[in-house]
């Protein structure tokens, strides 16, 4: 909208106004004061000039009249600043005045708008001389008239003209128009007063004002708090480690712009890097539970009035921290309802805790702590202390009266107790007093517990993955399939396999065998919490002669107990456990299982029985010889009655679970054996004439039950 030109004084008030309200709020400076902060004032930059897109004229119509003798140009840059007030460029300045409103859809307008020189000033275009630029009020009332009446009397304007098209020639001419036109957009009503009165709100009261400062001045600390804490995070650099992989190269680009690319160019390259790191963390993270640094938003009133802020970011994160450790403290093993809720939570903080430890922490734990834990263990079960500790009740002792119990130096006791007592694994209540803890417990009350910490670890386990990396190196780095060529014979110097030799030293056999019992007691699922066991009973009814389950290779029965123990009042005999004759020669079992000597390499004796069982037996061998035990069993079963239960590890294509990698590893350093896939297992199953029926699986559980029958 078009009006008249005002004068000085209005002009100045309109620029004290402007600059009113461009200045730092009070309430700022009173929350800067308060805060002890100054801050230098600097100059305020000048207004840059505004720009004109060269297409920014496409959208409106147009209609350019150049006064003769003069040919078209571009107007001269304004400038912003206080200069303007002088009187002799009032005229030429201000022209013209707009009104900030909004803007109906797309019509005509036309502006008027006069030249910003002398000879322009001419009304009747045949005055070169000019005159002093300053038109009285008769020549704007003339301006006023004219642009009405030729508003009224314009020919409709094309909204879309072709801007790019050269400007016709403006040769001098009588009938050439002495203004300069510009159609915009149409006119627009004015509001009526009644409206803008309605729309007018109520002035606010003291008091109102000043719940509203106190409302911003909260909102603007807790903005910045959020910052603050978010900056925390966003900057730590073990965080940026872990999620800057994540981004492609250009995303990096678009996220740290050119400092030669103009502001826009800035905004928008920054803006297209975060959609693109959106759309990654979607596309691989997703979110399973609440994060802790989540906001706490208090309900209650009083709570919000009681509430006392920290002094600093710092103090307000301590108290996270403090939180934090409260809350793991109060943590253990009965604070989970179930097994596969506190194998979460086990993995979970153990995942924490790696995220916690520095790279050293990691490193001494590997090679100092683990190695010297483990030996002051076995020293303390070789000298009978956890074992004559239970027989005093499990009370808390001191290292004196421990060693007076095993009849030894106290030295050595104390210093064994002290470095398992920092791995928690005794409870330290008062000075050189400890009390056991439940793994302290369990070391007496099993006896197969303390084997693990004997021959099975310093026979078997630490020379294998110690020779490993050796072997490997040797091998060319090949992955070991054969059994006669395999770690064992390179570490060992002999011809004969892992079990040959383990049958050859009874006293490591021994220990070999409670790890096993122990492996499948306290790290598995049972498989009949896996598998529908009742299925096999309901099935045998029918044919009460025939064997219910055969435990290929079962070694000491402990699979065929949990059977037993689901499913009581079974028939004698009708559960069979196979193994070499010398693990099960002496074992003594329940009447329902029967004991037989068999070699899984040779043929089954048992046929047709509902189910035959196999446990942790064909990982320990590779493909070609997996294949002829399962022929043998194959052969012996019936088909449309029979069923091949195989309780194995299945390694997961995604983050499989650590149990089943570290047995994979074991399994290539004393066999040269593996742990399969699910594809594996198939195929494998295949090549015995055998197929896959179903497989059973649990949460959280290591192993999974693969039912398979005659193809």
């Amino acid at each position: 909208m078009v009006r008249p030109k005002r004068n000085a004084s209005a002009r100045s008030s309109r620029r004290t106004a402007a600059a009113k309200r461009t200045a730092e709020p009070d309430i700022y400076e009173e929350m800067l004061a308060d805060a002890g902060v100054s801050v230098a004032r600097q100059s305020p930059p000048q207004r840059p000039p505004k720009r004109r897109r060269p297409d920014a004229q496409q959208d409106v119509g147009h209609q350019v009249e150049t006064p003769s003798g003069h040919e078209p140009r571009q107007p001269a840059l304004q400038e912003s600043n206080g200069d303007r007030d002088s009187d002799g460029d009032e005229a030429s300045d201000e022209d013209v005045e707009f009104e900030d409103v909004l803007l109906p859809a797309p019509t005509v307008q036309t502006m008027e708008r006069e030249s910003d020189d002398d000879d322009d000033d001419d009304d009747d275009g045949d005055d070169d001389d000019g005159d002093d630029g300053d038109d009285d009020d008769g020549d704007d009332d003339d301006a006023q008239d004219q642009y009405n009446r030729e508003a009224a009397d314009a020919p409709p304007r094309l909204h879309n003209p072709a801007f790019a098209a050269p400007l016709p020639d403006a040769s001098p001419s009588s009938e050439s128009s002495p203004h300069l036109e510009l159609n915009l957009t149409a006119h627009q009503a004015a509001a009526s007063p009644l409206k803008r009165q309605a729309e007018r709100r109520k002035p606010l009261t003291g008091a109102e004002r000043e719940c509203r400062v106190n409302v911003h001045k909260a909102h603007l600390v807790c903005l910045l708090s959020h910052v603050a804490r978010r900056n925390d995070w966003c900057n730590d650099a073990r965080a940026q480690e872990a999620l800057r992989p994540h981004l492609s190269d250009q995303t990096v680009r678009y996220l740290t712009p050119s400092p030669h690319l103009p502001q826009f160019g800035q905004a928008e390259s920054l803006k297209n890097g975060l959609k693109q790191s959106i759309e990654m963390w979607r596309a691989k993270f997703v979110v399973t539970e609440r994060g802790i640094r989540r906001a706490l938003w208090a309900e209650d009133v009083a709570q919000l009035q009681d509430n006392q802020m920290h002094s600093s970011h710092s103090s307000h994160m301590a108290s996270s921290s403090g939180q934090l450790l409260a809350a793991v403290e109060g943590v253990s093993a009965s604070s989970f309802a179930n097994e596969e809720e506190r194998i979460q939570a086990r993995d979970a903080l153990f995942e924490a805790l790696r995220r916690v430890q520095s790279p050293w922490d990691i490193v001494w734990e590997h090679n100092w702590v683990n190695t010297a834990t483990n030996a002051s263990v076995k020293t303390l079960i070789d000298a009978g202390v956890f074992t004559k500790w239970a027989e005093q009740g499990h009370g808390p002792q001191t290292s004196a009266q421990l060693a007076e119990l095993v009849g030894l130096p106290v030295e050595v006791i104390r210093r064994m107790l002290r470095q398992i007592s920092g791995q928690h694994l005794v409870t330290e209540t008062a000075e050189d007093t400890f009390a056991p803890t439940t793994w302290a417990r369990a070391l007496a009350e099993d006896e197969a517990l303390p084997s693990i910490y004997g021959n099975f670890y310093s026979e078997l386990m630490v020379p294998m993955f110690v020779s490993l990396p050796s072997f490997l190196r040797h091998k060319g780095y090949r992955n070991p399939t054969d059994v006669t060529d395999s770690n064992w014979q390179f570490r060992n110097g002999t011809q004969r396999g892992f079990f040959d030799d383990l049958n050859a030293r009874p006293d490591v056999a021994s220990h070999f065998h409670d790890a096993m019992r122990c492996h499948s007691r306290y790290n598995l699922a049972p498989w009949p919490d896996v598998y529908p066991t009742e299925t096999i009973v309901e099935a045998g009814r029918a044919r009460p002669e025939r064997v219910l389950v055969v435990d290929v290779g079962g070694s000491r029965g402990h699979d065929l107990e949990k059977f037993l123990a689901r499913h009581p009042g079974l028939a004698d005999g009708s559960l069979v456990l196979q193994d070499l004759p010398e693990v099960v020669r002496h074992v003594r079992l329940p009447s329902a299982i029967r004991p037989q000597e068999h070699d899984f390499f040779t043929e089954q004796p048992v046929e047709g029985a509902r189910a035959y069982f196999m446990h942790n037996v064909l990982h320990d061998w590779a493909d070609d010889k997996a294949a002829v035990i399962l022929d043998k069993v194959a052969r012996a079963m019936e088909r449309g009655y029979s069923r091949l239960l195989i309780h194995e590890s299945l390694i997961s294509a995604v983050k499989p679970l650590a149990r089943v990698t570290t047995s994979d590893i074991t399994m290539m350093a004393c066999l040269s054996a593996h742990e399969r896939d699910e594809e594996e297992w198939r195929a494998l199953i295949a090549r015995a004439g055998l197929r896959v029926v179903n497989i059973w699986r649990r949460p959280q559980s290591v192993e999974s039950v693969i039912e398979a029958e005659l193809a």
